[in-house]
């Protein structure tokens, strides 16, 4: 078995690192949120996106009735098909202790400094280095796109925490061969799935990350507590499909991909075929419309849910059958290389803009400061580039912990590249849609910073020499 902490045991002064990265975090996160709740309204708050209003919607229905969905009406009842229930669960938990929305933007803003906390330990653990863990904490921390995520009613903090910390218990169950952090990592995974459905193939896609960890760490693969693991998962998803076919006769786990599909993906193919170039950004968002007025249409045509969510998904597979190859250009050009060729980390006018404050200048300057560090066509050499990091150890050097640092950035790509390929199912919304899985991206820049700049160290050293 192979023990990264002996090569760098905790001492004192990490704990005491840890705990003013973790200030650090929640200083500023709730700077963010004072602000916020001292300049807007909970109205306004809670009308900032058409997924907030719909999230406030479905949680004021839990606090108020015990009901997920409270009428029989085929909008409301679309609603809870399209809809996960953890995040208006947990939104109606503080609306029912009357302290909605302060109480989901100041846990918001704990779980913000928690995921700078987690990222510093994660660096510390997986590569035994104090450096990584702490410039990889501080990138955490002076997210732009984790400041601003803290102040929105949105899944994207909550989904992001809770699968963080399932992907820390993975990584010390396999490491560790420990069943209960394995099982315990299978829950959190569950939990996360409810909030948001973007690990609805995460089950089928763990085991080569498990594989791949394992080998780096010379641990058995142990087949039963990996089906016991998945088969966690499926059970968990299984439950809310049950729940949809009960209430709706559907046994989809959710009907957000065909709302997607046919209201974003879909007319922008559309479009392109039509005028035989890429639309612009108004000629797309025009069409955007119709496809929400159509969806509008359907359910006041009294259709049942299920089957407004099955024409949706077959109308844009339609389309898509009919210009497959306008499809792969728009999931590659216009999602995925829209969500890795940002060229800042968020843009203040997406959200609300504050007035003069210290929050608003506070992020102001993160941003100026982020803008030149966090360019994400750097971050995608640095981040596709670790895997050679590995290589450049002199082969003197090379030993055990070669191996398992060479695991492990393996994994973390495997996990970064599963998120990309999910957000390009989407349309694009900025970088929240990969936040999730930032933490991969900061610890992968900062393991091929420190490779890069030991091998610059190196070189410099023999050229002194000779």
């Amino acid at each position: 078995m192979v023990n990264s902490d002996q090569h760098c045991p905790w001492t004192r002064r990490d704990w005491l690192v840890a705990a003013a990265i973790l200030s650090l975090a929640l200083g500023m996160r709730f700077l963010v949120v004072r602000q916020e709740l001292q300049q807007y309204s909970l109205e306004q708050i809670g009308a900032w996106g058409v997924d907030t209003k719909e999230y406030v919607r479905l949680a004021h229905n839990i606090a108020t009735t015990g009901r997920f969905v409270a009428s029989n009406e085929p909008g409301e009842r679309y609603l809870g098909l399209i809809r996960t229930p953890d995040y208006p669960f947990f939104c109606a938990i503080f609306e029912k202790l009357g302290w909605y929305p302060g109480g989901v933007l100041w846990t918001q803003a704990l779980l913000g400094g928690g995921i700078s906390l987690t990222v510093f330990c994660l660096g510390r653990w997986l590569f035994a280095s104090r450096w990584i863990g702490i410039f990889a904490g501080l990138g955490s921390a002076f997210s732009a796109c984790g400041l601003n995520l803290i102040q929105v009613i949105l899944v994207d903090v909550l989904f992001s925490a809770v699968f963080l910390a399932g992907f820390a218990s993975f990584w010390a169950g396999v490491r560790g061969q420990k069943r209960g952090w394995l099982m315990a990592a299978a829950l959190l995974f569950v939990l996360a799935v409810l909030i948001k459905p973007t690990l609805l193939f995460w089950p089928f896609c763990v085991p080569v990350i498990w594989i791949v960890l394992a080998r780096g760490y010379r641990q058995p693969i142990r087949v039963s507590w990996m089906a016991i693991f998945i088969l966690i998962q499926v059970i968990g998803m299984g439950a809310w499909c049950a729940r949809n076919y009960i209430t709706e006769g559907t046994l989809s786990f959710c009907a957000i991909d065909g709302r997607n599909l046919r209201m974003w993906i879909a007319p922008t193919v559309r479009v392109w075929a039509r005028h035989q170039k890429y639309p612009n950004l108004s000629a797309k968002m025009l069409n955007r419309h119709l496809a929400s007025e159509h969806e509008r249409d359907l359910l006041a045509q009294g259709l049942p849910p299920a089957s407004v969510a099955q024409r949706m998904r077959l109308e844009a597979l339609a389309i898509f059958r009919r210009y497959p190859m306008l499809t792969l250009r728009v999931y590659f050009d216009d999602n995925i290389a829209n969500q890795l060729g940002l060229t800042k980390e968020w843009d203040p006018d997406d959200l609300n803009l504050f007035q003069d404050s210290a929050a608003r200048r506070m992020l102001l300057v993160v941003d100026a400061i982020m803008l030149p560090i966090w360019t994400n066509w750097v971050v995608l050499v640095l981040t596709a580039g670790s895997v050679l990091v590995p290589l450049l150890t002199p082969r003197r050097l090379r030993g055990e912990r070669w191996r398992y640092e060479y695991a492990v950035v393996i994994v973390l790509l495997l996990t970064y590249a599963y998120f990309v390929a999910m957000a390009g199912s989407t349309h694009s919304q900025g970088p929240r849609i990969l936040y999730p899985v930032q933490f991969a991206t900061i610890l992968l820049v900062c393991f091929s910073a420190r490779g890069l700049l030991a091998w610059l160290v190196r070189q410099f050293g023999r050229s002194s020499s000779s």
